[in-house]
């Protein structure tokens, strides 16, 4: 018995370990398929690897790949089956090899552009500056390379300006010079891998007595919320149901609709401090709805998602069916559906289809990605009866593809009365799903190792959210990211 209970203290310590790990920064590491060189590895290696950052190298090809010096390493990943959203950087090793294989390299100089379009941590060191420089990542950006007259003709015939440094950092750009530099490299790869991660969460959210309007809070810990700027609006102009999604280009994205015409709006913000109009959408987007109306002042609350797999949008909203009479409440909740289009460009659009193939009703629904499924977080909008005991709970579909076919929804995550879902990720591993018992009553919250479940309570006096917030949604932020918002606004 008590080697049974060594052995589940042993595995829930290694769980805890795992899940830690997996939330700290992930650097992909790319190498050339031969003749890498092995002190500019090693050395970043050595530091990256003290400081728990995960790191997949990736090559060519799989397997053994020798270094220059003799050394061996192990590539895990092909360079063609990488996914950009799965790293937080990109690294570019030294060597022989690397002019040989990697330089001008379309797949490499694609995966360069990704990451940098997404705001990522783009690095090379010796060989790997020239690399950069080939794509056209280091146009106007200081750099350094290894100090040879070849190596720095390249930097500067491709719009690089040279620095003798051993390293130099230019925003999510680094470069260093080679062997020399390689212990500092590493140095300078934990700490901008390190204050990109998540240090805290951002509550965009709306009041009850101020309904439709931005609002900010912010956390630590994900649990402890603090209302910003004064209690006051972040925003005059900006009126919806607030859903932020980070783009295609790392800025951050949501839909609003203007009060007085109803047009949905396109905001997008460089650094979730300020918020700007980009661009009308078009109403027909959300009007074409199979049978279903949506209403025009708030066209169900649009919620959006970015998936960097398949580079889409999808945008959801829910309306009720055509002919239902709002008075007749039952069954005018119970007839909403979800619907949703994809784009990625925001002039172009599917048309609007079911998300669901079930007959039941759903609002408020967002989706999530975690590994290689997706989950549709849903409220069950039918009401609660002893024979449909999950109604106007929050459940969870699953689908293996961005637009569906979802699961048939699984259990109460929630007790009945509780809408406006929302989930971040956990800094400790697992995620956090927050639900508001309405209307504007108070915030309650769920925990799971994966979106998969299994969702279990927190108790309640562990959370603190500002008294009266309404629907929101949560979003993790890095160290400038919290700081800033929290110069910009202060606290109440």
């Amino acid at each position: 018995m008590q080697v049974n209970h060594l052995l589940i203290a042993l595995l829930l310590f290694l769980a805890i370990a795992f899940h830690a790990r997996a939330q700290n920064p992930k650097l992909l590491m790319v190498v050339p398929p031969d003749k890498f060189h092995d002190t500019e590895f090693s050395d970043p290696m050595q530091a990256l690897d003290s400081a728990g950052i995960n790191v997949t190298i990736s090559s060519l090809v799989t397997g053994n790949i020798g270094g220059v010096n003799g050394d061996t390493i192990q590539a895990s990943l092909l360079l063609s089956d990488v996914e950009v959203d799965e790293f937080d950087g990109i690294c570019i090793m030294g060597g022989k090899g690397t002019g040989q294989y990697i330089w001008g390299n379309e797949l490499v100089n694609h995966l360069l552009h990704e990451f940098k379009s997404q705001n990522k941590l783009v690095t090379g060191i010796c060989a790997g500056s020239v690399s950069l420089a080939k794509a056209g990542i280091l146009e106007k950006k200081n750099a350094t390379t290894y100090p040879v007259k070849g190596f720095i003709r390249q930097l500067k015939e491709n719009g690089a300006i040279y620095s003798t440094d051993s390293v130099v950092v230019d925003g999510n750009i680094i470069t260093s010079n080679g062997p020399t530099g390689a212990r500092s490299f590493g140095r300078v790869l934990v700490h901008k891998l390190n204050s990109a991660k998540n240090v805290g969460y951002l509550f965009a959210h709306m009041m009850k007595d101020d309904y439709g309007h931005l609002y900010y809070s912010i956390s630590e810990d994900g649990l402890k919320w603090t209302l910003l700027n004064n209690g006051k609006r972040i925003n005059e102009e900006y009126r919806g149901h607030p859903d932020i999604c980070k783009g295609h280009d790392g800025r951050y994205y949501q839909i609003g609709v203007e009060e007085e015409t109803g047009r949905p709006i396109l905001w997008i913000s460089e650094d979730l401090v300020g918020w700007n109009e980009e661009k009308d959408l078009p109403r027909e987007v959300f009007e074409k709805n199979l049978g279903h109306k949506a209403n025009a002042s708030w066209y169900g609350a649009p919620k959006m998602f970015f998936d960097a797999a398949t580079g889409k949008y999808i945008i959801t909203w829910h309306c009720p069916k055509d002919g239902v009479a709002r008075e007749d409440a039952s069954n005018y909740w119970c007839s909403m559906r979800t619907f949703f289009v994809t784009t990625n460009d925001f002039k172009t659009f599917t048309p609007a289809s079911r998300l669901f193939d079930f007959e039941m009703g759903t609002i408020d629904v967002i989706i999530r990605k975690e590994g290689e499924l997706y989950y549709a977080i849903i409220k069950d909008e039918c009401e609660a009866t002893d024979l449909w005991p999950t109604g106007k709970s929050i459940r969870v579909c699953v689908s293996k593809n961005l637009e569906g076919p979802y699961s048939y929804p699984g259990g109460k995550i929630s007790p009945s009365y509780r809408e406006a879902p929302t989930v971040i990720p956990q800094k400790q591993g697992g995620w956090l799903m927050y639900f508001e018992q309405y209307p504007g009553v108070q915030y309650e919250a769920a925990q799971a190792p994966s979106l998969m479940g299994p969702w279990y309570d927190v108790y309640t006096m562990k959370i603190k959210i500002p008294e009266e917030c309404r629907h929101g949604c949560m979003i993790s932020l890095t160290e400038t990211q919290y700081q800033s918002i929290l110069k910009h606004y202060g606290t109440q």
